[in-house]
């Protein structure tokens, strides 16, 4: 798939071709990216190497997504595939809307409002900080 990595070294954006990511537990979804909003804490990734003691240069960024749910781990019983969703993203994680498709946790989803994809992946990071 196609993603805009972080590269920590060289404090920089890259466009990256990455696998497709798989849940990597009982709660999580694949998501497929249809917008993901651009927020000034994408932008400050660099200050969350603290946070995220294992980022590498497969880091992908972006916490406003908006998508179509596409596989679940065994322990989702609330989500279907095929389920448009609206999240912010937990940026601890390395799989985010940068990218094709994403990984989140499926606890913390939000069913999609009756609006376009990009204007609800505006929402997400700039509504929980308000």
């Amino acid at each position: 798939m196609k993603a805009v990595t972080y590269q920590k070294e060289r404090n920089a954006f890259t466009f990256t071709k990455l696998p497709v990511p798989k849940p990597q537990n009982e709660y999580d979804v694949l998501i497929e990216v249809h917008a993901v909003g651009l927020n000034p804490l994408d932008a400050r990734i660099n200050q969350r190497h603290s946070m995220v003691p294992d980022m590498d240069d497969t880091f992908v960024g972006g916490l406003g997504v908006s998508g179509e749910i596409v596989a679940m781990g065994s322990a989702v019983s609330s989500w279907r595939v095929g389920e448009r969703v609206l999240y912010h993203g937990n940026m601890r994680r390395p799989f985010g809307g940068f990218a094709e498709y994403a990984i989140h946790d499926s606890r913390t989803l939000t069913t999609h409002p009756n609006v376009s994809d990009t204007l609800a992946a505006s929402a997400p990071c700039a509504g929980w900080t308000a």
